[in-house]
């Protein structure tokens, strides 16, 4: 197989259908976005209260939201040429892995509240396929920059506004997100102007000051996840350049390490303790406890026993009245496991969370497989996020639920499954399954 020279030149035409990027950002901005975040108390709180009223009915920014993102995704099918294609086991534990959350509803503790979750989480889904089938490589990563650039300026803008902007010393920079948020949306920014500057010899320069300010704001955050979960996206487009015994080394290595690392906390082991020389970010609250993380999920195993391998229905569990008990016994405000692993394991149970984690290590293989054989930017960026995702979900619980950070690693795993990248395309056979 003959590898392109992806770096010779940089390639012609529009970086991104401009329309496609404004529908996907207008409506992530409306489903979770807040002027007045950065305006919230130290540790950016929101108390039990509002959270069992966001819980006990859906949200009209989030309706609009993903309706437009829905009808977006479909216009982009529609609208593109792109063969499906299938992609050895992926399409299958995908297949699965959607298929069984729409299941659960049949043993839902709460089936309103499932309902209205999988409605979100099927319009996130349409609206990521149809993007990843309407862009191609480059185009993927342009999209990705224009949304995260655009989220990171409104939010600095925002804080300017209000008077809250601080880009070092107290306080974190927040803009409309949570600041832990805000840290995802600036890693990505970063992960999509590295895959970019090989090729994009035109925009060099924008791309390095894009890179140097996402860079900046990420630390300002400081959210220790994003920063970790960012470079473990670059290690891993780095691990899969050179040759296949590093791909599988690497990413094996990776995969196994994270999934021993949970299986010890679920065994009992003091994770904490022994992760007590991570870098900090100036952040020394709770540090020991990653800021109250461990003491929450200890929590939760007694709830995940008790429904240990179906769950409580997908997006099901964080009721009213468990939102009350478990803010009550760990005295903040809680409506989320803040780990996507446990969230998964509470929605849709031990089945579901071990199709999610083979889905995510299927994904990573095959994106490393295909940068390896192209060098397309697209494919590095698939090998970033989704790397970048694994971590990111030991913390947050934004890969469990219908997110920005979950579309775009749904836009991630679609490609791989089901759209080869171009210059694979051009290259290697594949049976149509249209």
């Amino acid at each position: 197989m003959t590898r392109p020279d992806a770096a010779s030149r940089t390639p012609a035409g529009p970086p991104v259908p401009w329309a496609v990027a404004a529908a996907a950002g207008l409506a992530f901005f409306l489903a979770e976005h807040d002027l007045g975040a950065s305006q919230r108390d130290e540790y950016y709180g929101v108390d039990t209260d509002a959270l069992e009223a966001a819980a006990g009915s859906g949200q009209w920014g989030n309706r609009v939201g993903f309706t437009l993102l829905a009808l977006a995704g479909g216009a982009s099918l529609l609208g593109a040429d792109r063969r499906w294609r299938s992609r050895g086991a992926m399409p299958w534990l995908l297949i699965a892995l959607a298929g069984w959350s729409v299941a659960s509803l049949l043993w839902a503790a709460d089936p309103g509240r499932t309902v209205r979750r999988l409605a979100s989480f099927t319009f996130c889904l349409a609206g990521a396929v149809g993007i990843a089938r309407r862009l191609d490589g480059r185009q993927l990563c342009w999209f990705v920059l224009a949304l995260t650039t655009g989220f990171t300026t409104l939010g600095v803008l925002t804080e300017v506004g209000l008077g809250t902007f601080r880009l070092f010393g107290e306080g974190r920079f927040a803009g409309t997100l949570h600041p832990n948020g805000q840290g995802a949306n600036c890693s990505f920014l970063c992960l999509a102007a590295v895959a970019l500057l090989p090729t994009e010899h035109r925009h060099r320069r924008l791309l390095v000051v894009l890179l140097v300010g996402g860079a900046a704001l990420l630390l300002a955050t400081k959210s220790r996840t994003a920063l970790g979960a960012m470079l473990a996206g670059l290690v891993a487009a780095w691990l899969a350049r050179p040759s296949a015994r590093a791909v599988a080394t690497g990413l094996a290595a990776a995969w196994l390490a994270a999934a021993g690392a949970f299986a010890a906390h679920l065994a009992g082991v003091d994770l904490a303790r022994a992760a007590g020389g991570a870098v900090n970010m100036g952040r020394i609250e709770d540090a020991g406890t990653l800021s109250g993380r461990t003491e929450l999920w200890e929590v939760l195993d007694g709830y995940t026993g008790q429904r240990p391998w179906l769950g409580y229905g997908y997006g099901g569990f964080w009721t009213p009245a468990r939102i009350e008990a478990v803010s009550g016994d760990q005295s903040w405000g809680i409506s989320s496991a803040h780990s996507a692993y446990y969230e998964a394991a509470l929605g849709v149970g031990r089945v579901g969370l071990g199709l999610l984690g083979l889905s995510l290590a299927a994904g990573l293989w095959r994106a490393a497989a295909d940068y390896r054989a192209t060098a397309d930017p697209g494919a590095g960026l698939l090998v970033s996020l989704l790397a970048a995702g694994v971590v990111q979900g030991f913390n947050e619980s934004d890969l469990a639920m219908p997110t920005f950070p979950t579309f775009l690693l749904a836009c991630a795993l679609s490609r791989v499954a089901f759209f080869a990248s171009d210059a694979t395309d051009r290259h290697t056979p594949a049976g149509d399954i249209s």
